[in-house]
């Protein structure tokens, strides 16, 4: 592919490792693409992060990382999906960067809402 998976590891722990300690702007400022509105992003993923929980806990773990290769109206990107555990909540990240390794696209969702809700059987 057009993604070195080595570099794509190594850049996505060294966000994560910012993520999990909730440093959101360090993150836009340091990896995110030029030009990007860093104030309107961090609006952005401030208020998913509170709309998740009001109180995360503290971070615990990473458990996972899934690296992948997309494309997107004609160019590709490389995908990587995690999940960092923290005390009260487990939340999924999606990073997403351009061929220059810089941060594309980022989103956060909790994984419950992300899991298949458990159907019940009407009696």
């Amino acid at each position: 592919g057009l993604y070195q998976e080595e570099e794509v590891r190594t850049t996505s722990m060294e966000i994560i490792h910012l993520l999990a300690a909730g440093s959101y702007r360090e993150v836009l400022e340091d990896y995110a693409v030029e030009g990007a509105d860093t104030e309107e992003n961090l609006k952005g993923i401030e208020s998913r992060a509170a709309s998740i929980s009001g109180d995360w806990g503290a971070y615990k773990e990473t458990t996972f990382l899934e690296l992948s290769e997309i494309k997107s109206q004609g160019k590709y990107y490389a995908s990587v999906r995690t999940e960092l555990v923290h005390e009260n909540v487990t939340v999924i990240y999606r990073l997403y960067f351009n061929e220059k390794m810089k941060m594309s696209g980022l989103e956060l969702q909790d994984s419950m809402s992300a899991e298949e809700k458990p159907k019940t059987n009407p009696k």
